[in-house]
């Protein structure tokens, strides 16, 4: 199966930049759309993570879980205390409105080692309930400072993970 969906992609790299650094750009090849979309799900509310991806390697499923917080996800930090509290707050959650891909993205971070809850809401024009993710802030730190691979997130977040990493290591101390 994994094969099989290997084959609906075609990738080219290039070089670009003044460092000539490699870009890869991955195509999905004509007449597989069905298979995408069969794979994972269409509309909102049918959304889910393949099972090749979540049985990926760790590479894999790390990039998968950088690539649901870049387009749905958010990483918030605020060096100002909220009201009555005594340290910054610190969040990374994801939206979305599919139980399938709430649950996907549980499993998918328990396999990273990262502790994740999903807590149910009405959206003010929502038909239908949304799930608010959060990630361990801890848990994601680890797994920022321990593989390098989950440093390739985007530049708006790379910031606010960096001033996370260095409270969480500050607190342990």
């Amino acid at each position: 199966p994994v094969k099989r969906a290997a084959n609906l992609f075609e990738y080219d790299t290039e070089r670009f930049g003044s460092d000539k650094q490699h870009r890869l750009t991955v195509y999905l090849v004509s007449g597989g759309s069905e298979d995408l979309k069969e794979k994972i799900g269409t509309g909102a509310y049918n959304k889910r993570i393949p099972l090749e991806s979540m049985a990926g390697s760790r590479a894999h499923r790390i990039g998968v879980l950088l690539g649901l917080i870049a387009t749905d996800g958010s990483v918030n930090y605020s060096v100002t205390p909220a009201k009555g509290k005594k340290s910054s707050q610190k969040s990374i959650l994801f939206h979305t409105t599919s139980q399938y891909l709430r649950d996907n993205i549980i499993d998918l971070c328990y396999s990273l080692g990262i502790k994740a809850t999903a807590t149910a809401y009405r959206g003010e024009n929502s038909l239908t309930d949304c799930y608010a993710i959060n990630l361990s802030v801890r848990d994601t730190v680890a797994l920022y400072n321990s593989d390098p691979r989950s440093r390739m997130i985007a530049d708006s977040d790379e910031e606010a993970m960096r001033a996370m990493a260095a409270e969480v290591t500050e607190d342990h101390k």
